[in-house]
Protein backbone atom coordinates (compact mmCIF):
# COMPACT_ATOMS: atom_id res chain seq x y z
CA UNK A 1 0.00 0.00 0.00
CA UNK A 2 2.91 2.32 0.73
CA UNK A 3 4.18 1.97 -2.85
CA UNK A 4 0.81 3.02 -4.27
CA UNK A 5 0.65 5.96 -1.88
CA UNK A 6 4.17 7.05 -2.90
CA UNK A 7 3.33 6.75 -6.60
CA UNK A 8 0.14 8.73 -6.14
CA UNK A 9 1.97 11.44 -4.19
CA UNK A 10 4.69 11.63 -6.86
CA UNK A 11 2.05 11.94 -9.61
CA UNK A 12 0.27 14.75 -7.76
CA UNK A 13 3.48 16.64 -7.03
CA UNK A 14 4.61 16.39 -10.66
CA UNK A 15 1.22 17.09 -12.23
CA UNK A 16 1.07 13.65 -13.86
CA UNK A 17 -2.38 12.56 -15.00
CA UNK A 18 -2.91 9.02 -13.71
CA UNK A 19 -6.67 8.66 -14.06
CA UNK A 20 -6.98 9.43 -17.75
CA UNK A 21 -8.75 12.39 -19.26
CA UNK A 22 -11.92 10.38 -19.88
CA UNK A 23 -12.27 9.18 -16.29
CA UNK A 24 -15.35 10.74 -14.70
CA UNK A 25 -16.06 8.43 -11.78
CA UNK A 26 -14.44 9.06 -8.41
CA UNK A 27 -13.10 12.49 -9.38
CA UNK A 28 -13.98 15.87 -7.91
CA UNK A 29 -16.43 17.81 -10.08
CA UNK A 30 -16.98 14.82 -12.37
CA UNK A 31 -20.01 12.58 -12.68
CA UNK A 32 -22.20 10.85 -15.23
CA UNK A 33 -23.44 14.27 -16.31
CA UNK A 34 -19.95 15.51 -17.17
CA UNK A 35 -19.31 12.23 -19.00
CA UNK A 36 -22.46 12.76 -21.08
CA UNK A 37 -21.56 16.38 -21.79
CA UNK A 38 -18.11 15.32 -23.00
CA UNK A 39 -19.65 12.66 -25.22
CA UNK A 40 -22.12 15.21 -26.59
CA UNK A 41 -19.25 17.56 -27.45
CA UNK A 42 -17.38 14.79 -29.26
CA UNK A 43 -20.48 13.86 -31.25
CA UNK A 44 -21.17 17.50 -32.15
CA UNK A 45 -17.59 17.98 -33.37
CA UNK A 46 -17.75 14.85 -35.53
CA UNK A 47 -21.07 15.93 -37.04
CA UNK A 48 -19.77 19.45 -37.71
CA UNK A 49 -16.92 17.83 -39.66
CA UNK A 50 -19.50 15.83 -41.65
CA UNK A 51 -18.17 12.58 -40.24
CA UNK A 52 -20.30 9.63 -39.32
CA UNK A 53 -20.76 8.98 -35.66
CA UNK A 54 -21.93 5.86 -33.85
CA UNK A 55 -22.49 5.69 -30.11
CA UNK A 56 -22.77 2.29 -28.49
CA UNK A 57 -23.44 2.22 -24.78
CA UNK A 58 -23.87 -0.78 -22.55
CA UNK A 59 -23.52 -1.25 -18.82
CA UNK A 60 -21.60 -4.45 -18.29
CA UNK A 61 -20.56 -3.80 -14.71
CA UNK A 62 -22.72 -6.56 -13.26
CA UNK A 63 -23.67 -8.60 -16.29
CA UNK A 64 -20.19 -9.29 -17.62
CA UNK A 65 -19.83 -12.41 -15.49
CA UNK A 66 -22.91 -13.84 -17.15
CA UNK A 67 -21.94 -13.09 -20.75
CA UNK A 68 -20.29 -15.66 -22.97
CA UNK A 69 -17.59 -13.65 -24.79
CA UNK A 70 -17.63 -15.90 -27.88
CA UNK A 71 -21.37 -15.33 -28.36
CA UNK A 72 -21.02 -11.60 -27.74
CA UNK A 73 -18.19 -11.36 -30.27
CA UNK A 74 -20.28 -13.15 -32.91
CA UNK A 75 -23.14 -10.71 -32.25
CA UNK A 76 -20.78 -7.76 -32.64
CA UNK A 77 -19.01 -9.14 -35.72
CA UNK A 78 -20.26 -6.31 -37.96
CA UNK A 79 -18.58 -3.65 -35.83
CA UNK A 80 -15.13 -2.48 -36.89
CA UNK A 81 -12.32 -4.19 -34.98
CA UNK A 82 -11.26 -0.94 -33.29
CA UNK A 83 -14.71 -0.71 -31.71
CA UNK A 84 -15.18 -4.39 -30.98
CA UNK A 85 -11.72 -5.16 -29.57
CA UNK A 86 -11.88 -2.93 -26.42
CA UNK A 87 -15.19 -4.47 -25.45
CA UNK A 88 -13.89 -7.99 -25.98
CA UNK A 89 -10.73 -7.18 -24.03
CA UNK A 90 -12.93 -6.02 -21.17
CA UNK A 91 -14.88 -9.29 -21.22
CA UNK A 92 -11.82 -11.53 -21.46
CA UNK A 93 -11.36 -13.89 -18.51
CA UNK A 94 -14.54 -12.76 -16.72
CA UNK A 95 -16.37 -16.08 -16.70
Amino acid sequence: MLIIKDQYKYALENNIEIQGSNQHAYRPNHCTTTACLELQSIIALELELNKGCVVYSVDLSAASDLLVPEIMERNLADLPTKLRRPLMDFLKDRQ
